[in-house]
């Protein structure tokens, strides 16, 4: 737990100016996730393989880039973003299988249940010790639900021109957790991006890992257990829904993974389900009217009812101005709705009151 609270000190001494929005719907908006650099011999790539592997990557939407090398015999190679390029993977020349480091199931249910919402999705590697890892699952699924029942969004300001929200989800308290196996060679090179600078520190025997993922699939490091304890895991948890006054995504913790993912239309179709969700939800303002989709025609079910009432025109009700009430005579107005006839009234009423009063007087006014 100390080292994860000496990596967030010192981020948050870096932080220059305020704005409202939470450190990971900050990071999902603003932070574009940077490119992998993997290393290919020339020769290679002027092939039909290497065609087909250029083709493959302009149909998909990754953080990565291709730099070609002079070597023939040269084994490709993949490393981390940075300035000091750390080396995550290396293969024989030409490879077998490119792709399997491109993507992988684990990252692609990442990538959905940010774009859902997760405030942040805690991947943890299993280390084949079922004792270890179920009890790191335990406390992290235990801790999870607890923050996500406790912690709360900070307030936001609309009107902050520096705290706008992008397009995207709705912004809310959301944590969970996948598990992938160490020895799953479909999640190798996503297990040594999860490590990245750390492997040292957690490739252990019999221990497992986990990494908390935001934004566009960034991790703030990767911890084993023995740093996982309930403040640790608060205090990553606490740190992502803060609010981000460090703009500056190299100033912040952790590095970038890479996933097939195009990020902006993910987020733009997050933000139209969120919008229709929240349609459906809103209760209707006080005298506002209701309006009814028509339904779409279908199949008419049978009845028992003559065909006049089946068929039978819809009332049709108008709000508008009240028209004279009229009695049975054409052109006769009654006087409730005649304001002529009610000054007429009054006037007779006045005389004969009068009068009244003058013959119980004998005849005096």
């Amino acid at each position: 737990m100390k080292r994860i609270f000496t990596i967030l000190f010192l981020a948050a001494v870096t932080k220059v100016s305020a704005c409202t929005i939470p450190v990971f719907r900050y990071a999902l908006d603003r932070w574009h996730p940077d490119p992998y650099a993997l290393t290919v011999p020339k020769a290679w790539l002027s092939s039909a393989a290497g065609t087909n592997f250029l083709n493959l990557l302009d149909e998909r939407s990754l953080n990565l880039r291709v730099v070609p090398e002079d070597e023939k015999e040269r084994q490709n190679k993949l490393f981390l973003p940075g300035h000091n390029p750390l080396e995550l993977w290396s293969g024989d020349a030409p490879p077998k299988d490119l792709t399997i480091l491109l993507d992988s199931p684990a990252r692609q249910e990442l990538a959905r249940r940010i774009l859902a919402g997760a405030s942040a999705v805690w991947v943890m590697v299993d280390s084949g010790n079922k004792k270890a890892d179920d009890a790191l699952a335990k406390s992290l699924n235990d801790r999870l639900t607890y923050l996500k029942s406790v912690a709360e969004i900070p307030p936001q300001d609309p009107f902050d021109p520096e705290s706008q929200l992008g397009p995207g989800p709705e912004l809310k308290v959301e944590f969970s957790l996948i598990r992938v196996l160490r020895s799953d060679p479909k999640e190798a090179a996503f297990i040594d991006m999860l490590a990245g600078a750390r492997k040292a520190d957690v490739w252990l025997p019999d221990t497992p890992f986990a990494a908390p993922v935001f934004g566009r699939g960034r991790t703030l490091g990767a911890w084993t257990a023995a740093d996982l304890d309930s403040e640790g895991i608060d205090e990553v948890c606490m740190y992502l829904l803060g609010a981000c006054s460090c703009q500056v995504k190299q100033q912040n913790p952790g590095w970038d993974l890479m996933i097939d993912c195009d990020w902006d239309a993910g987020l733009m179709k997050s933000a139209m389900v969120a919008e229709a969700a929240l349609l459906q939800e809103e209760p209707a303002e006080a005298g506002a009217t209701n309006f009814v989709a028509e339904p779409k025609p279908g199949p008419v079910a049978a009845s028992d009812k003559p065909e006049s009432e089946i068929f039978a025109a819809p009332e049709l009700v108008k709000i508008e101005a009240t028209a004279p009430e009229t009695t049975g005579r054409a052109g006769t107005e009654t006087v409730k709705e005649n304001p002529a006839g009610k000054i007429w009234l009054v006037g007779m009423v006045v005389v004969f009151g009068f009068l009244g009063i003058s013959f119980a007087r004998g005849g005096r006014l």
